[in-house]
């Protein structure tokens, strides 16, 4: 079975009706999707409103905050042997 791409303006109209009181079982009826599908689609919605960042966005900050704290792991040791 083929994955069917949904515009995201229908994505948003399914949605809206669900926060409406819709529910998932008749909007899947009504509009096709699967009840899954939707499903997905509000538990995405609602990542993407509560700001929650990418997997990938977070691996990058983790790489930047670990250089970051070598460099100052060095510039500590640097600093010490200097007040020595």
């Amino acid at each position: 079975m083929s994955k069917a791409n949904y515009s995201t303006e229908l994505k948003e109209h399914i949605l809206y009706e669900h926060a409406a009181g819709e529910t998932t079982s008749a909007l899947a009826r009504k509009y096709k999707p699967s009840a899954t599908a939707i499903r997905n689609w509000k538990r995405q919605a609602k990542l993407k409103a509560s700001g929650a960042e990418s997997g990938e966005s977070k691996n990058q900050q983790l790489r930047q905050l670990k250089r970051l704290n070598e460099q100052l792991k060095q510039e500590n040791s640097f600093l010490k042997k200097a007040a020595a």
